[in-house]
């Protein structure tokens, strides 16, 4: 496993022999998490956003090598099967604005 991947786990209180193969093979793959599930579930997946904003960092992030009061966009949503309803995955993302191509800004 990769040594920051490993680092973020065991920050999170998460011991990566105790997460299922599959679980694993989400945390590591360069793919994408959505289309993954659906060829998993066979069923369509839907991205439900439950909070999107920008806030200040409380708190350093060294891994982003961010500074306390950095502007971010701070993200959290579900992904949900489409037909059953049934949420699969919750991820929350910061998004650092000010690196993104200004086009996307």
């Amino acid at each position: 496993m990769r040594a920051d991947l490993d680092e973020s786990l065991k920050r999170s209180h998460i011991e990566p022999s105790s997460l299922s193969t599959f679980q694993r093979i989400l945390l590591t793959t360069d793919g994408t998490v959505t289309e993954m599930l659906e060829a998993y579930t066979l069923e369509q997946i839907n991205v439900v956003k439950l909070s999107e904003g920008l806030v200040s960092t409380v708190q350093e992030i060294p891994v982003l090598e961010l500074k306390r009061g950095t502007q971010v966009i701070e993200r959290k949503i579900l992904l949900q099967g489409k037909i059953s309803r049934k949420n699969y995955l919750y991820a929350e993302s910061i998004i650092v604005p000010e690196r993104l191509d200004r086009k996307f800004q």
